[in-house]
């Protein structure tokens, strides 16, 4: 019985091990967090320096961006049959009817190789139903100016290189263009 007085005793002397109260667990988690948040702060108002944004920078990755693909062989071309295409109605004229306009257009894509024009072949569906969609959202107005044909090729080519997920489309030449 002695010893056990003893063990006692000296365990008395010995504070047990308390567990941490839960605020102080909460305070140490909110201290960490608000730390992070505050060097999070500096470090993205003090310390990082966005680099200045000019135009020779923009220049290069747009160059970067739009880098052709060397060209293996000779140039390939694809083309198009004539499609015709209802336009955007015009505003109602004074008999308040809509005046109906619709053009035809035939057009051939340049490719940078012939290896590129078989993998245009493969998306071509695709191509003729997004020259459906870039036609027939313009007006009678947008397809007689010299700019809205040119809006329209370059969308054609940016377009097919898109959905052929390369650079294959060197330019878009129409064959047919009639808006009447």
């Amino acid at each position: 019985m002695s010893e056990k007085k003893q063990e006692g005793a000296a365990a008395e002397g010995k504070a047990p091990k308390a567990k941490p109260p839960l605020m102080v667990i909460l305070l140490g988690v909110n201290l960490l967090a608000a730390l992070g948040a505050i060097g999070m702060l500096v470090y993205t108002k003090i310390l990082y320096k966005r680099p200045p944004i000019t135009e020779s920078a923009e220049r290069e990755k747009i160059a970067r961006k739009m880098e052709k693909k060397k060209p293996v062989g000779p140039p390939g071309s694809l083309a198009f049959p004539s499609v015709t295409v209802n336009l955007d109605p015009a505003p109602a004229d004074s008999g308040g009817q809509k005046k109906i306009h619709y053009a035809t257009i035939g057009f051939t894509m340049s490719t940078v190789d012939q290896e590129a024009q078989a993998k245009l072949q493969e998306v071509r569906p695709l191509i003729e139903d997004k020259l459906l969609t870039l036609v027939g959202r313009r007006s009678y107005q947008d397809l007689i100016s010299v700019q809205g044909r040119y809006l329209l090729r370059s969308q054609l080519r940016e377009s097919a290189n898109q959905l052929a997920k390369e650079a294959l489309v060197t330019d878009v030449y129409f064959t047919e263009f009639v808006v009447q």
